[in-house]
């Protein structure tokens, strides 16, 4: 039997619909023969109904009954992967700071890179740095990996490349449900990056997670609008713990290979929100002088705001 993601019902926490997603991107996304037997891991398809921790069970079922009526199969583990986040590892949630250069920080020079993703494969122009992406504790939850950031440079297509060809119809399944998109043109790559605040640092050796070529977004022809009213509470390594009103989608990030490097995991996408502090939160204190390093040399940032909250997302494109 095969169903998409979902039944076409509601998330009762966004109210966004979660149909969409095929069966056969689930199976892209996790390859791995189903296991027989009773439930199991919910990170992983299996022959049997349901799975072994009840709350992402629940959530998972909520949404497709086929998980817990018939198999909890790829689609049902992938639904988990999202749904799911402090069962299934994947990628943390990340706040992301507008930032500027600090008075003591060298300037950046710009450089070619090769991107090759889902979307393009050809160069670009990394002309300088201006978001930083903290690991974030989301809803209580707290990053797996507290060392992965994310340094968020504006990007564009090098000269005699191609025009960014835009996907008209995009979606994309969070912990939120389901979303319909459009990709505008390429905006920022996000590049994994040590961080600290007590002065230099080296650059990851073996970092967490990968290069995201990220897209500017809009809604897409015909599909819901996201909900207004969706609040979530996080706080980073900044210590500014507040609840955040998501407002719109803003960017999808996808896993890039960078200069034929390779990529370790191209399942895992992130789709950013912009955001902004909730009725009655405080006003972002900046923090200044972060030191950042990664292959593209050192940074020293000061932060300006808080800009968007980026989720673990799956992507269905045609």
């Amino acid at each position: 039997m095969s169903r998409p993601f979902g039944t076409g019902t509601r998330s009762a926490r966004s109210g966004r619909s979660t149909r969409g997603i095929g069966r056969a991107l689930a199976l892209a996304l996790l390859v791995q023969a189903p296991t027989a037997g009773a439930a199991g891991d919910c990170c992983a398809a299996s022959a049997a109904p349901g799975c072994e921790t009840s709350a992402c069970e629940s959530a998972v079922c909520a949404e497709d009954a086929f998980c817990c009526d018939l198999a909890w199969d790829a689609v049902c583990a992938a639904q988990a992967t999202v749904r799911c986040p402090d069962t299934c590892a994947g990628l943390d949630p990340f706040i992301c700071y507008k930032t500027r250069r600090n008075a003591e920080g060298e300037k950046f020079e710009p450089r070619s890179v090769t991107l090759a993703n889902a979307f393009e494969d050809k160069a670009f122009e990394v002309r300088k740095p201006g978001l930083l992406c903290n690991p974030a504790e989301v809803e209580a939850v707290p990053p797996t990996n507290s060392d992965d950031h994310l340094a968020g440079y504006r990007v564009r297509r090098a000269k005699g490349e191609p025009a960014h060809a835009r996907v008209a119809q995009l979606e994309a399944l969070d912990r939120f449900g389901s979303l319909g998109l459009r990709t505008v043109k390429e905006r920022v790559l996000l590049v994994p990056s040590a961080k600290s605040l007590g002065g230099p640092v080296a650059p990851p050796l073996d970092p967490g997670v990968e290069h995201f070529a990220c897209y500017q977004v809009k809604r897409g022809q015909g599909a819901e609008e996201l909900p207004k009213g969706i609040e979530v509470a996080a706080v980073d390594q900044f210590g500014q713990a507040k609840l955040f009103e998501l407002k719109k989608p803003s960017r999808i990030c996808i896993p890039s290979d960078k200069n034929d490097e390779g990529l370790a995991d191209e399942r895992h996408h992130l789709l950013c929100y912009k955001a902004k502090r909730a009725k009655g939160e405080p006003k972002h204190a900046k923090v200044g002088a972060i030191h950042v390093a990664n292959p593209f040399g050192s940074e020293i940032l000061d932060t300006r705001r808080e800009e968007e909250l980026c989720f673990a997302s799956l992507v269905d494109a045609p």
